[in-house]
């Protein structure tokens, strides 16, 4: 599943800010370097980083795929080798075992269960 890409409310109202400045003045300079130059190049500086962690969440998923695909593989050859050993040595066997499966002797099956209707009848 694709992770949101995000957005910041705090860059818009910025570019709102910055835009509201302009209608003042193109060159409007409040002091301690606040130029409508100044916060334009800052906001593209906010804008540029928001926008590779962006890319960055794109190329996450896309490995974390990669990585899906590789353990769904994993689990399918995991599950041939344990058919392979069964097969050639026996689902009761101490191959079997070691091999990771649970030898079919030691599987303990518990007593028939009583049914609910049974049970309420009672």
């Amino acid at each position: 599943m694709a992770r949101k890409k995000r957005t910041s409310p705090a860059f818009e109202k910025l570019a709102q800010r910055l835009s509201g400045l302009k209608a003042i003045d193109e060159k409007l300079d409040l002091g301690n370097n606040l130029t409508v130059e100044a916060i334009s190049q800052t906001l593209l500086t906010y804008n540029s980083e928001l926008e590779d962690y962006n890319i960055f969440l794109g190329n996450v998923d896309s490995k974390l795929n990669s990585v899906e695909q590789m353990e769904e593989a994993a689990n399918n050859l995991s599950e041939k080798i344990l058919i392979a050993v069964a097969a050639k040595y026996g689902n009761d066997s101490n191959e079997y075992e070691k091999a990771g499966g649970k030898r079919k002797s030691d599987i303990k099956h518990s007593g028939p269960r009583k049914s609910k209707a049974k049970s309420a009848a009672q």
